[in-house]
């Protein structure tokens, strides 16, 4: 048993890093005869900043989406799925990783362990004064306010 989920998990991260390589391919590729700095240009233009509810499903608690950092083609344009349990209180939240979207170079993660295999942290937590900068500041990258939020919390929150 232990060998077939060994097996499993080393597919599984050799898929995660094919992806990675082909999504960042794809995205030099796109953008290899535009100018210097336009997949940030454009990932500034299309990217929703925030932490926003994207469902609301009783059975499995609410789903935010909140800008990262694509581990494929490094712009801050990939939309990190969050989920938090049905019993998280509004004002703190502890947030699991779902998927990952990225518009510009179409990477796709489906599950927290892919999340966790990109380089993504797999759990965030948000404070009451983290929403509120993330309100005052239009939005930050989710890893931005995870980080934010890992300094200001004791080791044994994570």
């Amino acid at each position: 048993m232990r060998v077939a989920l060994d097996d499993r998990a080393d597919r599984l991260q050799k898929d995660v890093r094919l992806r990675l390589h082909q999504a960042s391919l794809r995205a030099r590729a796109r953008f290899a005869d535009m100018p210097e700095g336009t997949p940030e240009r454009l990932a500034s233009i299309v990217a929703q900043r925030g932490l926003v509810v994207v469902e609301v499903d009783r059975a499995g608690g609410p789903l935010f989406q909140a800008l990262t950092r694509c581990p494929a083609c490094r712009t801050e344009a990939a939309a990190l799925f969050l989920r938090a349990p049905n019993t998280a209180l509004l004002f703190d939240m502890e947030l699991s990783a779902e998927g990952l979207w990225c518009d510009l170079c179409q990477l796709h993660l489906a599950t927290t362990e892919e999340v966790g295999l990109a380089g993504l942290p797999t759990i965030a937590r948000y404070t009451a004064e983290d929403l509120i900068q993330v309100g005052r500041q239009g939005g930050v990258p989710a890893t931005d306010v995870v980080s934010y939020a890992m300094r200001r919390l004791p080791d044994d929150s994570f």
